[in-house]
């Protein structure tokens, strides 16, 4: 006999697609569709008075069964882009080829060849499809032999049809009748009858993406195990906003209500991204919990919990008019949402379900690339307004959240830590250390008022902890040996603590002294108010034993490594950190008779983009058009750098006027005499000329 040209037996012999799954059905006998009135009439005259439960098989139930299955595989067909088969010919459970020659959907009518009798099967498909379904399915009848036996199935192709596949005409007579509008949904092995609300979320695969139940659990797992949760990070201490309250709770308050734009802002290294990082963690870790409970659950998912997108802004750029909603599922798509590259129409429409609420997550605005700011941030507005289902959080930096906020829209500002915060922290992480160690560390601490103001930033406070562990904890992390630092911290300490001896009477030269003292709230009360100068005077006190801790060595070790946590960033990778961190120093040298200097000014140090690069660390501040130092022990760090740098490669400069205060220059000595070994007699030759200027 000679079969279909395009009929595929490898449907029948290869286990994939022999397996019954979604797109996939295996029958031992073709449907009977058609019926003497002798049959009907007998059947109607034995069952008219039986309950529904006693009433024998009904002649129109393979019908029925045929516009149910139908109507179940086109619609997944026209969800997912892909044809659908019911196979014939094979037996259910087994999946043994048993053939189907012979068996015709008329029994009535036998012809003798198996061509005409597919022919004939052929039609009675088309008739009773094309009454009874709504839009008419598009399908093929293929037939062929397969290991000697004759097969057939139904081709079930993909369509965009306006609306989902549905019941065209009422059908008794069967033990479940059929009634106009009826549509079903075939997933796995089953089908489900789908109701009017979620019918308007079934969409044609050219019109919006699809997303199935495992693919949903791929993508949640992926921002699960991307983005670890605080409980992870030892000692993480919680933030609050400036108001008090704990960010977790702003964020609960914010999505219970009709606000759909969040602005966190900070400075650098204040903590957002870990913050918001968690919130996706701990979205994706409810919906894989969610998903486990409602294994059996409907076909097409609704969620309770909200669906995170994350999106690092870091060199990000759009055109002005574009839409972010389908930049959004470009990214998502990239990260295995959307495993099947459709070519949708209006993929956006994914985010108009109302079976689903999306948060996405924004993660450094300050970060954009610089001339699309404007564009992202229309962008930002523009989503917001336009999905309901919808909202967004968006971390950025103080400098960058004074933009006119659209409605339904509010900020925050990340408080920074309290004394009590960053004790308990520094407690948690280093519990390794020895108990006078930790004393002494905590005496040094606080033998610099504004240094606390710096602790007060995780991040800071992250890299201090480094420092004083000498590689203890986080042995593994990348961070642990920095490119620009030339040995370890152990090996460095060791050599620092054996140069103390070399220079016994410096501090007393200087009549330097110490204090420990504790730093009260007052210092940041108004999170959102830039951090301010302080004129430092010289402190009375109980001096310190001079020990591994110097103040030189800490602050050089944190502020390397706050420039190394920087060079990742894409759209700051033209600049030398290097000659940058130099460049700094002298600035900071220059400034030191003034709290601050024009944006102008500050370029003749450091290039536009370099003077981007060190307001990113927040190693300096901008208001308006004028640029300091966040503190003067920062200042007086960066000078001492400079002074150190002269010094040690025995340059002219260093001969030239030092201007400014006394007090200033005296202790960026003390910094320059932990930094180096070099004789410091020529600076302090410079600062005695400042004697009775001021």
């Amino acid at each position: 006999m000679a079969g279909d040209s395009k009929f595929q037996p490898e449907r029948f012999t290869a286990p994939e697609l022999l397996q019954e799954r979604t797109l996939s059905d295996c029958k031992e006998y073709i449907y009977t569709l058609s019926w003497t009135q002798e049959e009907w009439q007998a059947w109607v005259r034995d069952n008219e008075w039986k309950p529904e439960n006693e009433r024998t098989r009904s002649p129109k139930e393979d019908l029925a069964e045929l516009i149910r299955d139908v109507i179940a595989f086109a619609n997944a067909a026209r969800l997912r882009g892909e044809a659908g088969y019911i196979l014939f010919g094979v037996e259910d459970k087994t999946k043994v080829i048993v053939g189907i020659e012979g068996q015709a959907t008329n029994p009535n009518i036998k012809p003798t060849k198996q061509e005409k009798i597919d022919e004939m099967n052929g039609r009675e498909f088309k008739k009773n499809l094309t009454d009874y379904v709504e839009p008419a399915p598009t399908f093929e009848y293929r037939r062929g032999e397969v290991n000697g036996k004759w097969c057939s199935y139904l081709e079930i192709l993909p369509q965009p049809t306006p609306k989902p596949y549905q019941v065209k005409m009422n059908l008794d007579g069967v033990k479940n009748p059929l009634r106009v509008g009826d549509c079903w949904l075939r997933h796995d092995e089953s089908k489900y009858l789908i109701n009017e609300e979620e019918r308007q979320f079934l969409y044609s695969w050219t019109t919006a993406p699809y997303i199935d139940r495992e693919t949903w659990q791929q993508y949640l797992h992926h921002i699960k195990t991307s983005y670890p949760g605080i409980e992870r990070t030892d000692g993480y201490q919680d933030l609050c906003s400036k108001k008090g309250i704990l960010l977790a709770e702003e964020v609960k308050e914010f999505l219970a209500s009709s606000s759909s734009l969040l602005v966190i802002k900070g400075y650098a290294g204040s903590g957002k991204t870990t913050f918001i990082q968690d919130i996706a963690h701990h979205r994706a870790d409810d919906l894989l919990q969610e998903l486990e409970l409602n294994e059996a659950g409907p076909y097409l998912l609704s969620f309770q919990n909200w669906l995170p997108i994350f999106l690092d802004l870091n060199s990000f750029s759009i055109k002005a008019g574009e839409s972010l909603a389908h930049e959004l599922i470009e990214r998502i798509q990239g990260k295995g949402l959307l495993k099947t590259p459709y070519h949708t129409h209006e993929p956006e429409k994914i985010f108009k379900d109302k079976g689903k609420k999306w948060l996405v997550l924004l993660d450094g605005f300050d970060e954009v690339t610089p001339d699309s700011k404007d564009n992202v941030w229309s962008a930002i507005c523009q989503l917001t307004e336009t999905h309901q289902n919808l909202k967004v959080i968006l971390t950025a930096r103080y400098s960058e959240s004074r933009r006119k906020l659209p409605d339904k829209a509010h900020s925050i500002t990340v408080n920074p830590l309290s004394e009590q915060q960053i004790l308990e922290y520094l407690d948690m992480r280093l519990q390794a250390v020895e108990s006078v160690r930790f004393e002494e560390i905590v005496n040094f601490l606080h033998s610099e008022a504004e240094l606390w103001q710096h602790l007060r930033l995780p991040l800071f406070l992250e890299k201090a902890v480094r420092y004083f562990s000498g590689g203890e904890i986080a042995a593994d992390e990348e961070d642990e040996f920095d490119p620009m630092w030339e040995q370890s911290q152990s090996v460095f300490l060791q050599e620092e603590e054996a140069k103390v001896s070399s220079h016994p009477s410096f501090l007393s030269t200087f009549g330097w002294t110490s204090t420990k003292r504790f730093v009260g709230e007052e210092l940041i009360n108004e999170a959102d108010m830039p951090l301010p100068i302080i004129s430092q005077e010289e402190e009375d006190g109980a001096d310190i034993s001079l020990t591994f801790l110097k103040m030189g060595i800490f602050l050089e070790h944190i502020f390397r490594q706050l420039w190394r946590h920087n060079r990742s960033k894409k759209i700051l990778r033209e600049i030398d950190p290097d000659s940058l961190y130099e460049k700094t120093g002298e600035m900071a040298a220059q400034m030191a008779e003034k709290p601050s200097l024009w944006e102008r000014e500050c370029q003749k140090y450091l290039t536009i983009t370099g003077l981007l690069w060190v307001l990113d660390l927040d190693v300096l501040l901008k208001r308006e058009t004028q640029i300091s130092f966040p503190t003067s022990l920062s200042k007086m760090y960066f000078a001492a750098f400079f002074l150190k740098q002269l010094l040690e490669n025995d340059s002219p400069e260093l001969c030239q006027p030092i201007k400014g205060s006394r007090i200033f220059w005296e202790r960026c000595l003390r910094l320059v005499s932990d930094l180096t070994e070099k004789d410091v007699s020529p600076l302090i030759d410079c600062i005695e000329l400042l004697k009775g200027e001021n």
